[in-house]
Protein backbone atom coordinates (compact mmCIF):
# COMPACT_ATOMS: atom_id res chain seq x y z
CA UNK A 1 0.00 0.00 0.00
CA UNK A 2 1.42 3.39 -1.07
CA UNK A 3 1.34 6.05 1.61
CA UNK A 4 0.16 9.47 0.42
CA UNK A 5 1.79 12.44 2.14
CA UNK A 6 0.51 16.01 2.04
CA UNK A 7 3.81 17.21 3.46
CA UNK A 8 7.34 15.93 3.68
CA UNK A 9 7.80 13.56 6.59
CA UNK A 10 9.02 16.27 8.92
CA UNK A 11 7.94 16.43 12.54
CA UNK A 12 5.74 19.51 12.50
CA UNK A 13 4.60 20.35 16.04
CA UNK A 14 3.37 23.96 16.15
CA UNK A 15 1.39 26.02 13.67
CA UNK A 16 1.07 29.80 13.61
CA UNK A 17 -2.64 29.94 12.83
CA UNK A 18 -2.53 33.58 11.81
CA UNK A 19 -0.31 32.62 8.87
CA UNK A 20 -1.33 28.99 8.38
CA UNK A 21 -5.11 29.16 8.68
CA UNK A 22 -5.59 27.02 5.56
CA UNK A 23 -3.56 24.19 7.10
CA UNK A 24 -5.44 24.53 10.38
CA UNK A 25 -8.83 24.32 8.68
CA UNK A 26 -7.70 21.22 6.83
CA UNK A 27 -6.61 19.77 10.17
CA UNK A 28 -9.96 20.55 11.81
CA UNK A 29 -11.74 19.05 8.82
CA UNK A 30 -9.68 15.87 9.13
CA UNK A 31 -10.70 15.58 12.77
CA UNK A 32 -14.37 16.02 11.85
CA UNK A 33 -14.10 13.35 9.17
CA UNK A 34 -12.38 10.87 11.49
CA UNK A 35 -15.03 11.39 14.18
CA UNK A 36 -17.85 11.02 11.68
CA UNK A 37 -16.62 7.73 10.25
CA UNK A 38 -18.37 4.67 11.69
CA UNK A 39 -16.46 2.44 14.11
CA UNK A 40 -16.53 -1.10 12.77
CA UNK A 41 -14.77 -4.37 13.46
CA UNK A 42 -12.96 -3.92 10.16
CA UNK A 43 -11.62 -0.50 11.19
CA UNK A 44 -10.23 -1.99 14.40
CA UNK A 45 -8.60 -4.88 12.49
CA UNK A 46 -7.11 -2.37 10.03
CA UNK A 47 -5.61 -0.42 12.94
CA UNK A 48 -4.09 -3.54 14.57
CA UNK A 49 -2.59 -4.57 11.22
CA UNK A 50 -1.08 -1.10 10.90
CA UNK A 51 0.51 -1.44 14.35
CA UNK A 52 2.04 -4.80 13.43
CA UNK A 53 3.44 -3.59 10.11
CA UNK A 54 4.93 -0.50 11.75
CA UNK A 55 6.54 -2.19 14.77
CA UNK A 56 7.78 -5.28 12.92
CA UNK A 57 10.25 -2.99 11.12
CA UNK A 58 10.81 -0.37 13.85
CA UNK A 59 10.92 -2.40 17.07
CA UNK A 60 9.83 -6.09 16.97
CA UNK A 61 9.83 -6.28 20.79
CA UNK A 62 6.72 -4.09 20.77
CA UNK A 63 4.71 -6.76 18.94
CA UNK A 64 3.78 -8.32 22.29
CA UNK A 65 2.25 -4.98 23.27
CA UNK A 66 0.28 -5.02 20.03
CA UNK A 67 -1.12 -8.40 21.06
CA UNK A 68 -1.97 -7.00 24.50
CA UNK A 69 -3.73 -4.03 22.94
CA UNK A 70 -5.74 -6.27 20.61
CA UNK A 71 -6.89 -8.48 23.48
CA UNK A 72 -7.61 -5.89 26.18
CA UNK A 73 -8.38 -2.52 24.56
CA UNK A 74 -11.76 -0.93 25.25
CA UNK A 75 -12.96 2.47 24.03
CA UNK A 76 -13.25 3.82 27.58
CA UNK A 77 -9.51 3.11 28.11
CA UNK A 78 -8.36 5.38 25.26
CA UNK A 79 -6.85 8.07 27.52
CA UNK A 80 -4.99 5.51 29.62
CA UNK A 81 -3.46 3.88 26.54
CA UNK A 82 -2.30 7.23 25.18
CA UNK A 83 -0.76 8.63 28.37
CA UNK A 84 1.40 5.63 29.09
CA UNK A 85 4.47 4.84 27.01
CA UNK A 86 2.59 2.64 24.59
CA UNK A 87 2.44 1.53 20.99
CA UNK A 88 -0.51 3.87 20.49
CA UNK A 89 1.28 7.05 21.56
CA UNK A 90 4.16 6.62 19.12
CA UNK A 91 2.21 5.73 16.00
CA UNK A 92 -0.66 8.18 16.51
CA UNK A 93 1.70 11.06 17.26
CA UNK A 94 3.83 10.35 14.21
CA UNK A 95 0.78 10.18 11.95
CA UNK A 96 -0.59 13.44 13.36
CA UNK A 97 2.65 15.38 13.27
CA UNK A 98 3.55 14.29 9.75
CA UNK A 99 -0.06 14.69 8.60
CA UNK A 100 0.02 11.30 6.90
CA UNK A 101 -3.58 10.87 5.75
CA UNK A 102 -3.46 7.14 5.14
CA UNK A 103 -1.85 6.44 8.50
CA UNK A 104 -4.46 8.62 10.20
CA UNK A 105 -7.33 6.83 8.49
CA UNK A 106 -5.80 3.53 9.59
CA UNK A 107 -5.82 4.58 13.28
CA UNK A 108 -9.12 6.49 13.10
CA UNK A 109 -10.78 3.91 15.37
CA UNK A 110 -8.52 4.89 18.27
CA UNK A 111 -8.40 8.65 17.55
CA UNK A 112 -12.19 8.80 17.57
CA UNK A 113 -12.28 7.02 20.95
CA UNK A 114 -9.67 9.34 22.43
CA UNK A 115 -11.42 12.53 21.26
CA UNK A 116 -14.73 11.25 22.64
CA UNK A 117 -13.18 10.38 26.02
CA UNK A 118 -11.47 13.77 26.29
CA UNK A 119 -14.74 15.54 25.56
CA UNK A 120 -16.46 13.59 28.35
CA UNK A 121 -13.64 14.38 30.81
CA UNK A 122 -13.84 18.06 29.92
CA UNK A 123 -17.57 18.08 30.64
CA UNK A 124 -16.91 16.45 34.02
CA UNK A 125 -14.41 19.18 34.92
CA UNK A 126 -16.91 21.90 34.04
CA UNK A 127 -19.55 20.28 36.25
CA UNK A 128 -16.99 20.28 39.10
CA UNK A 129 -16.27 23.97 38.51
CA UNK A 130 -12.75 23.23 37.23
CA UNK A 131 -13.16 24.77 33.81
CA UNK A 132 -10.05 26.97 34.39
CA UNK A 133 -6.79 25.11 35.03
CA UNK A 134 -3.15 26.15 35.11
CA UNK A 135 -1.00 23.40 33.65
CA UNK A 136 2.63 23.07 32.57
CA UNK A 137 4.62 21.34 29.90
CA UNK A 138 8.35 20.85 29.74
CA UNK A 139 9.75 20.39 26.26
CA UNK A 140 13.01 20.77 24.41
CA UNK A 141 12.66 23.27 21.56
CA UNK A 142 15.28 24.33 19.00
CA UNK A 143 16.29 27.99 18.86
CA UNK A 144 14.29 28.64 15.67
CA UNK A 145 11.10 27.53 17.43
CA UNK A 146 11.79 29.89 20.33
CA UNK A 147 12.31 32.72 17.82
CA UNK A 148 9.06 31.81 16.10
CA UNK A 149 7.16 31.88 19.39
CA UNK A 150 8.63 35.28 20.28
CA UNK A 151 7.33 36.62 16.97
CA UNK A 152 3.90 35.11 17.66
CA UNK A 153 2.99 36.97 20.86
CA UNK A 154 -0.69 37.88 20.62
CA UNK A 155 -1.22 35.37 17.81
CA UNK A 156 -2.90 31.96 17.73
CA UNK A 157 -1.03 28.68 17.58
CA UNK A 158 -2.03 25.03 17.64
CA UNK A 159 -0.15 21.80 18.30
CA UNK A 160 -0.98 19.41 15.49
CA UNK A 161 -1.59 16.52 17.82
CA UNK A 162 -2.76 15.71 21.34
CA UNK A 163 -0.82 17.81 23.86
CA UNK A 164 0.32 16.31 27.18
CA UNK A 165 0.73 18.68 30.15
CA UNK A 166 0.97 18.35 33.93
CA UNK A 167 -0.42 20.24 36.91
CA UNK A 168 3.04 20.15 38.52
CA UNK A 169 5.58 22.81 37.56
CA UNK A 170 8.36 20.71 39.11
CA UNK A 171 7.47 17.70 37.00
CA UNK A 172 7.33 19.88 33.88
CA UNK A 173 10.83 21.27 34.54
CA UNK A 174 12.22 17.78 35.09
CA UNK A 175 10.86 16.70 31.71
CA UNK A 176 12.05 19.77 29.81
CA UNK A 177 15.33 18.15 28.75
CA UNK A 178 15.91 16.74 25.26
CA UNK A 179 16.15 13.18 26.61
CA UNK A 180 12.48 13.11 27.58
CA UNK A 181 9.66 12.96 25.05
CA UNK A 182 6.50 12.71 27.17
CA UNK A 183 4.96 13.52 30.55
CA UNK A 184 4.66 10.95 33.34
CA UNK A 185 1.15 9.71 34.08
CA UNK A 186 0.85 11.46 37.45
CA UNK A 187 -1.18 14.70 37.38
CA UNK A 188 -1.28 14.66 33.59
CA UNK A 189 -3.76 16.82 31.66
CA UNK A 190 -4.23 15.92 28.01
CA UNK A 191 -5.44 18.50 25.46
CA UNK A 192 -7.60 17.43 22.54
CA UNK A 193 -6.52 17.30 18.92
CA UNK A 194 -6.04 20.76 17.40
CA UNK A 195 -6.61 22.79 20.59
CA UNK A 196 -6.00 26.49 19.91
CA UNK A 197 -3.84 28.68 22.15
CA UNK A 198 -3.06 32.37 22.18
CA UNK A 199 0.59 33.25 22.88
CA UNK A 200 0.54 35.71 25.80
CA UNK A 201 4.22 36.01 26.76
CA UNK A 202 7.63 34.54 25.84
CA UNK A 203 10.62 35.23 28.12
CA UNK A 204 13.82 33.72 29.53
CA UNK A 205 13.59 32.94 33.27
CA UNK A 206 17.10 33.41 34.70
CA UNK A 207 16.25 31.79 38.03
CA UNK A 208 15.29 28.45 36.44
CA UNK A 209 17.45 28.71 33.32
CA UNK A 210 14.44 27.94 31.10
CA UNK A 211 12.60 29.81 28.41
CA UNK A 212 8.96 30.20 29.48
CA UNK A 213 5.98 30.56 27.18
CA UNK A 214 2.59 31.59 28.57
CA UNK A 215 -0.31 30.22 26.51
CA UNK A 216 -4.05 30.66 27.04
CA UNK A 217 -6.54 28.22 25.51
CA UNK A 218 -8.79 29.97 22.99
CA UNK A 219 -11.96 28.83 21.25
CA UNK A 220 -11.53 30.69 17.98
CA UNK A 221 -12.18 28.07 15.31
CA UNK A 222 -15.07 30.08 13.88
CA UNK A 223 -12.94 33.23 13.67
CA UNK A 224 -10.21 31.33 11.86
CA UNK A 225 -12.73 29.95 9.41
CA UNK A 226 -14.05 33.44 8.75
CA UNK A 227 -10.48 34.75 8.37
CA UNK A 228 -9.78 32.06 5.81
CA UNK A 229 -12.91 32.88 3.82
CA UNK A 230 -11.80 36.53 3.90
CA UNK A 231 -8.47 35.44 2.45
CA UNK A 232 -10.32 33.89 -0.46
CA UNK A 233 -12.49 36.99 -0.81
CA UNK A 234 -9.38 39.19 -0.64
CA UNK A 235 -7.90 37.13 -3.50
CA UNK A 236 -5.31 35.08 -1.60
CA UNK A 237 -6.09 32.34 -4.09
CA UNK A 238 -2.94 30.26 -3.67
CA UNK A 239 -3.78 29.55 -0.02
CA UNK A 240 -7.42 28.96 -0.88
CA UNK A 241 -6.59 26.43 -3.58
CA UNK A 242 -4.14 24.68 -1.25
CA UNK A 243 -6.80 24.32 1.45
CA UNK A 244 -9.55 23.15 -0.89
CA UNK A 245 -7.25 20.61 -2.57
CA UNK A 246 -6.30 19.15 0.82
CA UNK A 247 -9.94 18.96 1.81
CA UNK A 248 -10.76 17.13 -1.42
CA UNK A 249 -7.92 14.68 -0.78
CA UNK A 250 -9.38 13.77 2.61
CA UNK A 251 -12.84 13.11 1.19
CA UNK A 252 -11.51 11.10 -1.74
CA UNK A 253 -9.48 8.89 0.61
CA UNK A 254 -12.64 8.10 2.51
CA UNK A 255 -14.62 6.59 -0.34
CA UNK A 256 -17.71 5.98 1.82
CA UNK A 257 -18.15 9.68 2.54
CA UNK A 258 -21.37 11.12 1.14
CA UNK A 259 -21.51 12.61 -2.35
CA UNK A 260 -22.58 16.01 -1.08
CA UNK A 261 -19.42 16.56 0.98
CA UNK A 262 -17.27 15.54 -1.99
CA UNK A 263 -19.30 17.83 -4.24
CA UNK A 264 -18.71 20.80 -1.92
CA UNK A 265 -14.95 20.27 -2.11
CA UNK A 266 -15.00 20.16 -5.92
CA UNK A 267 -17.26 23.21 -5.91
CA UNK A 268 -14.84 25.23 -3.74
CA UNK A 269 -11.95 24.34 -6.04
CA UNK A 270 -13.96 25.10 -9.16
CA UNK A 271 -15.10 28.50 -7.94
CA UNK A 272 -11.60 29.49 -6.89
CA UNK A 273 -10.24 28.49 -10.30
CA UNK A 274 -13.04 30.53 -11.88
CA UNK A 275 -12.03 33.60 -9.88
CA UNK A 276 -8.44 33.37 -11.16
CA UNK A 277 -9.69 32.72 -14.72
CA UNK A 278 -8.40 29.15 -14.97
CA UNK A 279 -11.53 28.19 -16.85
CA UNK A 280 -10.60 24.67 -17.92
CA UNK A 281 -9.83 23.52 -14.36
CA UNK A 282 -12.89 25.38 -13.06
CA UNK A 283 -15.19 23.70 -15.57
CA UNK A 284 -13.75 20.26 -14.79
CA UNK A 285 -14.35 20.53 -11.03
CA UNK A 286 -17.78 22.12 -11.39
CA UNK A 287 -18.92 19.40 -13.80
CA UNK A 288 -17.98 16.81 -11.16
CA UNK A 289 -19.83 18.93 -8.59
CA UNK A 290 -22.92 18.95 -10.77
CA UNK A 291 -22.99 15.17 -11.22
CA UNK A 292 -22.52 14.58 -7.48
CA UNK A 293 -25.24 17.08 -6.57
CA UNK A 294 -27.63 15.45 -9.04
CA UNK A 295 -27.21 12.20 -7.11
CA UNK A 296 -27.49 13.69 -3.62
CA UNK A 297 -29.85 16.69 -3.86
CA UNK A 298 -33.48 17.27 -4.85
CA UNK A 299 -34.10 18.72 -8.31
CA UNK A 300 -34.83 22.17 -6.84
CA UNK A 301 -31.93 23.19 -4.60
CA UNK A 302 -29.85 26.36 -4.23
CA UNK A 303 -26.52 24.47 -4.45
CA UNK A 304 -27.58 22.84 -7.72
CA UNK A 305 -28.76 26.16 -9.11
CA UNK A 306 -25.55 27.97 -8.17
CA UNK A 307 -23.46 25.23 -9.81
CA UNK A 308 -25.37 25.65 -13.08
CA UNK A 309 -24.81 29.38 -12.76
CA UNK A 310 -21.06 28.95 -12.24
CA UNK A 311 -20.85 26.67 -15.30
CA UNK A 312 -22.79 29.27 -17.28
CA UNK A 313 -20.35 31.98 -16.16
CA UNK A 314 -17.42 29.91 -17.40
CA UNK A 315 -19.10 29.42 -20.79
CA UNK A 316 -19.86 33.14 -20.90
CA UNK A 317 -16.22 34.03 -20.20
CA UNK A 318 -15.02 31.59 -22.89
CA UNK A 319 -17.56 33.01 -25.40
CA UNK A 320 -19.65 29.84 -25.61
CA UNK A 321 -22.85 31.83 -25.38
CA UNK A 322 -25.31 29.16 -26.52
CA UNK A 323 -24.05 26.75 -23.86
CA UNK A 324 -24.02 29.57 -21.31
CA UNK A 325 -27.70 30.28 -22.05
CA UNK A 326 -28.50 26.59 -21.60
CA UNK A 327 -26.84 26.57 -18.16
CA UNK A 328 -28.46 29.86 -17.10
CA UNK A 329 -31.86 28.40 -17.98
CA UNK A 330 -31.11 25.28 -15.91
CA UNK A 331 -29.94 27.48 -13.04
CA UNK A 332 -33.32 29.19 -13.06
CA UNK A 333 -35.23 25.90 -13.38
CA UNK A 334 -33.34 24.24 -10.51
CA UNK A 335 -33.70 27.14 -8.06
CA UNK A 336 -35.69 26.16 -4.94
CA UNK A 337 -39.41 26.84 -5.03
CA UNK A 338 -40.16 29.34 -2.28
CA UNK A 339 -43.51 29.94 -0.60
CA UNK A 340 -42.36 33.45 0.17
CA UNK A 341 -39.78 35.31 -1.87
CA UNK A 342 -36.92 36.85 0.10
CA UNK A 343 -34.78 39.80 -0.93
CA UNK A 344 -31.85 37.47 -1.54
CA UNK A 345 -33.86 35.15 -3.79
CA UNK A 346 -35.17 38.11 -5.80
CA UNK A 347 -31.64 39.51 -6.10
CA UNK A 348 -30.38 36.14 -7.32
CA UNK A 349 -33.09 36.09 -10.00
CA UNK A 350 -32.05 39.61 -11.00
CA UNK A 351 -28.46 38.41 -11.42
CA UNK A 352 -29.56 35.48 -13.56
CA UNK A 353 -31.65 37.73 -15.80
CA UNK A 354 -28.75 40.15 -16.21
CA UNK A 355 -26.30 37.36 -17.11
CA UNK A 356 -28.79 35.84 -19.56
CA UNK A 357 -29.33 39.23 -21.17
CA UNK A 358 -25.58 39.65 -21.50
CA UNK A 359 -25.37 36.39 -23.47
CA UNK A 360 -28.10 37.56 -25.85
CA UNK A 361 -26.25 40.87 -26.19
CA UNK A 362 -23.12 39.04 -27.33
CA UNK A 363 -25.24 37.05 -29.79
CA UNK A 364 -26.62 40.36 -31.16
CA UNK A 365 -30.15 39.33 -30.19
CA UNK A 366 -30.82 42.80 -28.85
CA UNK A 367 -34.58 42.54 -28.33
CA UNK A 368 -34.18 39.51 -26.05
CA UNK A 369 -31.24 41.16 -24.31
CA UNK A 370 -33.32 44.26 -23.57
CA UNK A 371 -36.18 42.12 -22.27
CA UNK A 372 -33.92 40.35 -19.76
CA UNK A 373 -32.18 43.57 -18.67
CA UNK A 374 -35.53 45.25 -18.02
CA UNK A 375 -36.68 42.26 -15.97
CA UNK A 376 -33.38 42.29 -14.06
CA UNK A 377 -33.74 46.01 -13.28
CA UNK A 378 -37.34 45.56 -12.12
CA UNK A 379 -36.34 42.70 -9.80
CA UNK A 380 -33.37 44.70 -8.49
CA UNK A 381 -35.59 47.65 -7.59
CA UNK A 382 -37.85 45.37 -5.52
CA UNK A 383 -35.03 44.54 -3.10
CA UNK A 384 -34.30 46.51 0.04
CA UNK A 385 -31.22 48.72 -0.29
CA UNK A 386 -29.58 46.93 2.66
CA UNK A 387 -29.17 43.67 0.73
CA UNK A 388 -28.47 44.76 -2.83
CA UNK A 389 -24.95 45.55 -3.92
CA UNK A 390 -24.55 48.14 -6.65
CA UNK A 391 -22.27 46.08 -8.90
CA UNK A 392 -25.32 44.47 -10.50
CA UNK A 393 -26.91 47.87 -11.14
CA UNK A 394 -23.70 49.05 -12.82
CA UNK A 395 -23.84 46.10 -15.22
CA UNK A 396 -27.56 46.48 -15.95
CA UNK A 397 -27.29 50.20 -16.70
CA UNK A 398 -24.17 49.71 -18.81
CA UNK A 399 -25.73 46.92 -20.88
CA UNK A 400 -28.96 48.87 -21.34
CA UNK A 401 -26.79 51.66 -22.71
CA UNK A 402 -25.30 49.25 -25.24
CA UNK A 403 -28.78 48.02 -26.26
CA UNK A 404 -30.10 51.55 -26.86
CA UNK A 405 -26.92 52.53 -28.73
CA UNK A 406 -27.46 49.61 -31.11
CA UNK A 407 -31.07 50.74 -31.55
CA UNK A 408 -29.69 54.24 -32.26
CA UNK A 409 -31.75 55.65 -29.41
CA UNK A 410 -28.82 57.70 -28.18
CA UNK A 411 -30.59 59.90 -25.64
CA UNK A 412 -31.85 56.81 -23.81
CA UNK A 413 -28.40 55.22 -24.12
CA UNK A 414 -26.84 58.32 -22.53
CA UNK A 415 -29.09 58.07 -19.49
CA UNK A 416 -28.04 54.50 -18.80
CA UNK A 417 -24.32 55.04 -19.52
CA UNK A 418 -24.22 58.08 -17.22
CA UNK A 419 -25.99 56.23 -14.42
CA UNK A 420 -23.45 53.42 -14.68
CA UNK A 421 -20.51 55.86 -14.78
CA UNK A 422 -21.67 57.71 -11.65
CA UNK A 423 -21.86 54.42 -9.76
CA UNK A 424 -18.45 53.20 -10.95
CA UNK A 425 -16.72 56.47 -10.04
CA UNK A 426 -18.34 56.42 -6.60
CA UNK A 427 -17.89 52.81 -5.48
CA UNK A 428 -14.98 51.54 -7.57
CA UNK A 429 -12.81 54.53 -8.56
CA UNK A 430 -9.80 52.26 -9.16
CA UNK A 431 -11.59 50.51 -12.05
CA UNK A 432 -9.96 52.86 -14.55
CA UNK A 433 -10.61 50.76 -17.66
CA UNK A 434 -14.33 50.57 -16.85
CA UNK A 435 -14.39 54.35 -16.48
CA UNK A 436 -12.61 54.75 -19.83
CA UNK A 437 -15.01 52.39 -21.62
CA UNK A 438 -18.06 54.17 -20.21
CA UNK A 439 -16.68 57.57 -21.25
CA UNK A 440 -16.09 56.06 -24.68
CA UNK A 441 -19.74 54.93 -24.90
CA UNK A 442 -20.99 58.33 -23.74
CA UNK A 443 -18.76 60.05 -26.29
CA UNK A 444 -20.14 57.92 -29.14
CA UNK A 445 -23.68 58.91 -28.14
CA UNK A 446 -22.80 62.62 -28.10
CA UNK A 447 -21.13 62.32 -31.51
CA UNK A 448 -24.25 60.74 -32.98
CA UNK A 449 -26.53 63.50 -31.66
CA UNK A 450 -24.18 66.22 -32.89
CA UNK A 451 -22.86 67.44 -29.52
CA UNK A 452 -19.22 67.35 -30.58
CA UNK A 453 -17.70 69.33 -27.70
CA UNK A 454 -19.14 66.86 -25.19
CA UNK A 455 -17.97 63.95 -27.33
CA UNK A 456 -14.41 65.36 -27.37
CA UNK A 457 -14.54 65.90 -23.59
CA UNK A 458 -15.41 62.27 -22.86
CA UNK A 459 -13.09 60.88 -25.54
CA UNK A 460 -10.19 62.84 -24.00
CA UNK A 461 -10.98 61.31 -20.60
CA UNK A 462 -10.78 57.87 -22.16
CA UNK A 463 -7.52 58.77 -23.93
CA UNK A 464 -5.87 59.82 -20.67
CA UNK A 465 -6.67 56.46 -19.08
CA UNK A 466 -5.71 54.33 -22.09
CA UNK A 467 -2.37 56.17 -22.40
CA UNK A 468 -1.50 55.14 -18.82
CA UNK A 469 -2.04 51.44 -19.53
CA UNK A 470 1.06 49.23 -19.51
CA UNK A 471 1.37 48.13 -22.25
CA UNK A 472 -0.72 50.82 -23.97
CA UNK A 473 -3.95 49.65 -25.60
CA UNK A 474 -3.05 50.69 -29.15
CA UNK A 475 -6.41 49.74 -30.63
CA UNK A 476 -8.38 51.77 -28.09
CA UNK A 477 -6.02 54.74 -28.45
CA UNK A 478 -6.44 54.62 -32.23
CA UNK A 479 -10.23 54.61 -31.94
CA UNK A 480 -10.24 57.53 -29.50
CA UNK A 481 -7.97 59.68 -31.71
CA UNK A 482 -10.19 58.93 -34.71
CA UNK A 483 -13.29 59.91 -32.73
CA UNK A 484 -11.72 63.21 -31.66
CA UNK A 485 -10.51 63.87 -35.23
CA UNK A 486 -14.01 63.36 -36.64
CA UNK A 487 -15.51 65.75 -34.09
CA UNK A 488 -12.96 68.49 -34.85
CA UNK A 489 -13.73 68.05 -38.55
CA UNK A 490 -17.44 68.58 -37.85
CA UNK A 491 -16.49 71.73 -35.89
CA UNK A 492 -14.31 72.88 -38.84
CA UNK A 493 -11.23 72.90 -36.60
CA UNK A 494 -9.12 71.15 -39.20
CA UNK A 495 -5.65 71.63 -37.70
CA UNK A 496 -6.71 69.83 -34.52
CA UNK A 497 -8.43 67.18 -36.61
CA UNK A 498 -5.22 66.61 -38.60
CA UNK A 499 -3.20 66.40 -35.38
CA UNK A 500 -5.35 63.58 -34.00
CA UNK A 501 -5.60 61.85 -37.36
CA UNK A 502 -1.79 61.80 -37.62
CA UNK A 503 -1.58 60.33 -34.14
CA UNK A 504 -4.08 57.69 -35.19
CA UNK A 505 -2.05 56.82 -38.31
CA UNK A 506 1.13 56.58 -36.23
CA UNK A 507 -0.56 54.11 -33.90
CA UNK A 508 -1.97 52.16 -36.85
CA UNK A 509 1.57 51.75 -38.24
CA UNK A 510 2.71 50.37 -34.88
CA UNK A 511 0.10 47.62 -35.14
CA UNK A 512 1.39 46.41 -38.57
CA UNK A 513 4.12 43.71 -38.32
CA UNK A 514 7.46 44.87 -39.78
CA UNK A 515 7.70 41.94 -42.22
CA UNK A 516 4.31 42.79 -43.82
CA UNK A 517 4.54 45.03 -46.90
CA UNK A 518 2.19 48.01 -46.94
CA UNK A 519 0.52 48.75 -50.28
CA UNK A 520 -0.58 52.30 -50.92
Amino acid sequence: MTTFHLFDQKQVSLKDLTRESADFLWYQLLKDVLLAMPETVDSKIEMIDRFRIYYSSKNPTFLTKVDEFEQTYQSCDAICWYTKDSIVYRLVNQALRTEDIEALLAVRYYISDLCTCLKKECEKLKVQGLDVLTVYRGQFLPTEDIDKLQQSVGQLISANGFLSTTRSLIVAEIYAGPEHSEMPHEEEVLFDLGTIFRVEKVYFDKSSGFWKVNLVAADETENLTNNFMRQRRDRNYTQALDHFQKRLTIYEKWTTYDDRALAESHSSLGRTYLEIKHYEQAFEHLQITLELYKKSLPTHHSALSSTYRDLANICHCTKKYDLALEYYLKAEESAPTLKKFTDNSVLLSAHLCSLTGNCYLHKNENALAEQYFRTSLALYEKCRSSVKGENLLIDIQWNMGVVFSRKREFYSALEHYKESLVLVERIMPDERIRIAELNDGIGVCYENIGQYDLCIEHAQKSLEIYEQCIPPDVEKLTDMHNTVARCYCMKHEYLLAIKHRKQSLFLEEQKVPRNVAQIA
